[in-house]
């Protein structure tokens, strides 16, 4: 017992009623990031919401250690169950990796579903999760939202083909988002509909946005994709708040 105690690849710590550490092993000191935990000390100096009562089963709990979060499963049980006070067996696993990677993979798969491919801009779910939800804009935002329709682009991919088409998109997409503030919003909403969101934006200044953004789209070169292409937009201005419905 004493050598898989001591060389366990789990945090081991044993408890007792008053939730006091009556012995621990090396990788509980590890993970609990103090190499003088010992006998005596009050597992709440490393545990702060411990509960000797209960009988954790897989229980997450997170750390803060120096600059970092570490994850932690716990599982408690008694070792004897027929004792009322008996003391009880904490084991201590540390998922700060298992967990980080998962954090990560879900970013990404959020990124996917917030980011239309062609164009780099948001999409139209992150525009609806974000903005046409009451539980994401608590505080009901001023904004004002431009609507952009590209005159006629259905006669560009009849005449052009679809790629050539989609190459139209994609370069209006960087001349907006070139002209306009880090903190503005563009979404792609749908084929060659987009939506610029410019929070706590009076509709005079929204005027002039739309302006510039229509006068530079005119100005994007396409040569090179056909000969004499050329572009321009039609946009719709409204002021209000979000959520948007």
């Amino acid at each position: 017992f004493q050598k898989i105690f001591l060389n366990a690849s789990d945090g081991i710590i044993i408890i007792n009623k008053k939730q006091r550490v009556v012995c621990v092993n090396h990788m509980a000191r590890t993970i609990l990031g103090d190499e003088g935990m010992d006998s005596g000390d009050r597992i709440t100096d490393y545990i702060a919401d411990y509960n000797f009562a209960i009988d954790y089963k897989q229980h997450e709990v997170v750390l803060q250690q120096a600059e970092r979060s570490v994850y932690l499963n716990v599982t408690q049980y008694p070792i004897d169950t027929a004792t009322a006070d008996s003391a009880k067996l904490l084991i201590i696993t540390d998922v700060t990796s298992e967990k980080l990677t998962l954090q990560r993979e879900k970013r990404l798969l959020m990124e996917k579903t917030a980011i239309d491919h062609l164009t780099g801009l948001y999409s139209k779910q992150y525009f609806q999760d974000k903005y046409c939800t009451d539980s994401q804009q608590p505080n009901r935002q001023g904004l004002s939202l431009l609507f952009i329709d590209v005159d006629n682009f259905k006669a560009i991919n009849d005449h052009h083909g679809h790629m050539v088409g989609d190459q139209v998109l994609s370069r209006l997409a960087q001349s907006m988002k070139s002209n306009l503030r880090e903190d503005t919003e563009v979404i792609r909403f749908g084929g060659d509909e987009f939506i610029v969101i410019m929070l706590g934006t009076k509709l005079d200044v929204a005027y002039r946005v739309a302006e510039r953004i229509r006068k530079h789209a005119q100005e994007v070169d396409y040569s090179d994709l056909a000969a004499g292409l050329a572009i321009s937009l039609s946009i719709g201005l409204i002021e209000g708040h979000a959520p948007i419905n």
